[in-house]
Order: structure tokens, then sequence, then C-alpha cells
């Protein structure tokens, strides 16, 4: 292990995007090809970070809020589950850093997901308990009224071309989300064409809406019956040939539509189209050829990354919750969501059950949160992201680049940057890391995994019997 490795602090966000350079990255590879698909750097990486997780888990910055916000446990658990292709010896540590863990921390399956405390993806979103689209969209506007005095501003932000601020793979858990952030209007929560008198502006992609796509970076899209959007897009001036923002939601029956939520794709150019009668109005056909320099879709399609994916089954675990009139476990009681999770919601949070709409008084009786604060009761306290560690002291273990995960660069083994030397060491140690074969590493006798690593295979204590720490 380089020197300094086991005593450097892992920053919050540091442990996220390697949380999800394992599970989405690295770990499909590994199921497709084998331990042979990981690269050499990436396995003495994974190797040094394991040991130091070993250790005295506080000393390097990692706490059960940490492991909340990051869901590196999450990482480790696929690592050493049953019928796992991964280097054996990668495999052990996970087992001795899942023992460690469970005993300062409790079972790794019981961390709860972090969605509208602090760090959460609905932090400051919206409150809870709030499920139907009306009832947001109401909050929204309300605190629009108090805070900008435009009670509008939601209907008018999104009437703008361009990218607005917002990135290509720019995920949200459904259409009232992507609405409450801007991208779209009220009209284009139920899918369809944004537009107005100046314009179209954005499209929203479901259902059958997109057809002969075998190229994620063009397609045709088929308008619906009644759309008058589609007048925007086909007219001849010139607003009509500025680029529009393109979003596909899971209910799209198509091969690029993300797994579940929606999904900001990009700017798209209308190049043709064609007319056609169908049922007595007139249909349009568009053709749709998204434009360059901007993130490729290889990268795009990576989203929603595996934690997106949980806070989705979670939202939607709390929203049926709420329809089967437990209120207060709705409010107050998450729970861990695997990533496994079935997804298969069409409504994509378009409730119009009535009966969420008709008790809001009696809900108002059950103070399960702080309104000023937003803490959800009953959830362990966080601290604030601005208390935790959000720098290392020596070489960072990522360069996280400003596009995607995907593309992380495979940095230096020791604390000063150097990526010379040792090479045939660093092979001979690969080569051993991939059959089990290396030798222990050696720790101080104070150290918490200490005997527990330094224990023969067959005689090593189940998962959850006690270690001494």
């Amino acid at each position: 292990m380089p020197p300094g490795f086991a005593t450097r602090v892992f920053g919050p966000d540091e442990l996220k995007y390697m949380a999800r350079w394992i599970r989405d990255e690295l770990d499909p590879q590994v199921a497709r090809e084998g331990p042979q698909a990981l690269k050499p750097d990436d396995v003495l990486i994974l190797h040094d970070a394991f040991t130091a997780f070993a250790l005295n888990p506080s000393n390097i910055g990692i706490s059960l809020p940490v492991l909340r916000y990051s869901r590196i446990h999450r990482a480790i658990q696929i690592i050493a589950r049953k019928a796992t292709r991964w280097p054996g010896r990668l495999i052990d540590l996970c087992d001795d850093i899942i023992v460690i863990w469970e005993q300062l921390w409790g079972p790794l399956n019981d961390v709860q997901l972090i969605l509208y405390g602090e760090g959460g993806r609905l932090w400051h979103v919206v409150k809870p308990g709030y499920f139907t689209h009306e009832e947001t969209v109401r909050q929204w506007k309300k605190e629009q009224r108090t805070r900008r005095g435009a009670p509008d501003i939601l209907e008018e932000q999104p009437m703008e071309h361009g990218h607005l601020s917002f990135t290509p793979g720019q995920w949200w858990i459904n259409q009232s989300f992507a609405f409450q952030a801007g991208i779209i209007n009220d009209v284009g929560h139920y899918g369809g064409i944004v537009y107005n008198e100046g314009g179209a502006y954005a499209i929203v992609l479901a259902g059958s809406d997109e057809f002969n796509s075998d190229d994620p970076n063009r397609f045709w899209f088929h308008t619906k019956p009644g759309d008058k959007g589609k007048y925007r897009l086909t007219a001849a001036d010139a607003n009509s040939r500025y680029p529009i923002r393109i979003l596909r939601t899971h209910t799209l029956h198509s091969p690029w539509a993300p797994k579940v939520g929606i999904r900001y794709d990009g700017l798209h150019k209308v190049t043709r189209w064609f007319i056609k009668m169908q049922n007595g109005q007139f249909v349009y056909d568009i053709y749709l050829t998204r434009m360059p320099d901007q993130r490729p879709m290889e990268e795009v399609l990576l989203h929603p990354w595996a934690d997106e994916r949980e806070d989705y089954a979670e939202y939607r675990r709390l929203r049926e919750t709420w329809r089967e009139g437990d209120h207060k476990n709705a409010r107050q009681r998450p729970r861990a969501v695997q990533s496994s999770d079935v997804y298969d919601d069409a409504s994509s949070g378009q409730a119009s059950d009535q009966s969420l709409q008709e008790d809001t008084n009696a809900r108002m009786k059950v103070p399960m949160t702080d309104n000023k604060s937003m803490k959800i009761l009953g959830q362990p306290e966080l601290p604030k992201l601005s208390e935790l560690e959000l720098s290392s002291p020596t070489a960072d273990l990522f360069t996280i680049p400003s596009k995607s995960p995907k593309t992380v660069s495979r940095v230096a083994l020791d604390t000063n940057g150097s990526k010379d030397g040792a090479a045939c060491e660093n092979k001979q140690r690969v080569r051993r890391l991939y059959d089990g074969s290396e030798d222990e590493v050696e720790l101080d006798s104070q150290d918490t995994a200490s005997e527990a690593r330094s224990t023969p295979e067959s005689e090593r204590p189940p998962r959850n019997a006690a270690v001494e720490i």
C-alpha cells in the first residue's frame, strides 16, 4: 500500500464517484468478461483503497452519514456477493470490510437512503408527503410568489431556447421534478411539445412518440393528435430553426429510453417532416437530428446511475405507501432500497388518486417534519456537507472529469502523483491479486482489521459474528 494511503481522508464526493465507478462501469465488465476485464491499475487502486477501508473508518473520513450519502457500502456488497467474478483478494477484503462496518453501524442492508434529508436528491425541492403533481406544483408556485414575486416563473423559464444551463445526461425522478427544475413547463409534464407563440423549445418523449430510431442521435418523432406545438416545430420562420431540448422518459418505447425517470438528452434540430391523416386528424412525423459538440450519447445513456435508480425506487415506495393510506410511514420511514428492485411505473408520478387530495387537513395534523429545516423525524441527524471533509490532504484517488465518471483517469499509485517506477513489481502484485495468492498486508496490532485479515479463510468467523475492535 502506498505510503500515507491508509491515513488519508476520503471525501464524501470522492467515495460517491468511486461507488458509481464500481457499480456502473467495472461490475458490468467483470460480470461479462470475468476478472481479466479489469485493468491492472484498477485492481491496484481498489486493493489499496479497500485495505484503507479495513482500518479504523473514522480516521479516514468514513462514517454512517458518509455511507448514506456516497453509498460506497453498496459497491462493497456487490463485490462480496455470491457468484461474483471479481478477483479473490478483493472479495476477501470486502468481506473483512463488511464485518467491521456492520460491527460499527449494524447490518449494511438497513442503512437508510437520504432522499429528503440534507444531501438527498429532494432536499429543498419538495416537502415529504407531497406525491401528486397538482399538490407539488401548488407548493412550488406558492414559494415562487413568496420569494420572487413572480407566480408564473415556473411557466416562463422553459420558454427559452438552448440548454438553459442544463447538461445532457441530467436526470429527474419524474416529469414533475423536471418541471420544477425549469427545463420544461407544466404542459411537458404529460408529454408532448413545450411551446408558446414564440416557438417550440422542448419535447418530452413518452409512449410511442419515437420510432425508427436505430441511432440515438437521430429519430422520427410522432406527434400526438391535438398537440398544436407541431405547428411551431414546422413553422417557416427563424424561430422554428432553433435547436430544441429532447427529454426521454422511461415510459418511451425506445431502446434509448432511461430505465426509470426522465433524462435530458441534449439539443436537436428539425430537419424534415411529413403529414398524414389519422382518424380524421392531421398527424406530423418529424425527423430530428442531434446537434454536434455536445456530451456524447454514449455517456448520456449511462444515466440513471445505480444510486439514481435507488432514489426512484424509494420515492415510488413512499408514494405507494401514501396511496395505501399509511401517511405516517410515508413521511418518516425510508428504507434501504436495492438497485435490483423492479421498476415498472407507467404513470411516472402522475398520480390521479382522488383520495390523495381529500384529506389534506388530516395530513397536516401529523407533524412528521420540521418545516424550517425539512429534517425528517426518526432519521439519524446528518452533519452538514460543508462540515464533512470534501478534499484530501494528499493526491486524490480519482481525477473526476467534467463529463462522465466513465472516463475516470487511472491515477498514480503513490501520493506524489508519479506514474513511473516499480512497473514490474506492480505487474507481479496484480497477478497475485487475481488469484488471491498475495501475502497478507501487515497492519499495526492496534488496527481494527488485523485479527480479521490475519486469520485463515477456513477459521474466519461468519460475517455476522462479533469482531474484536
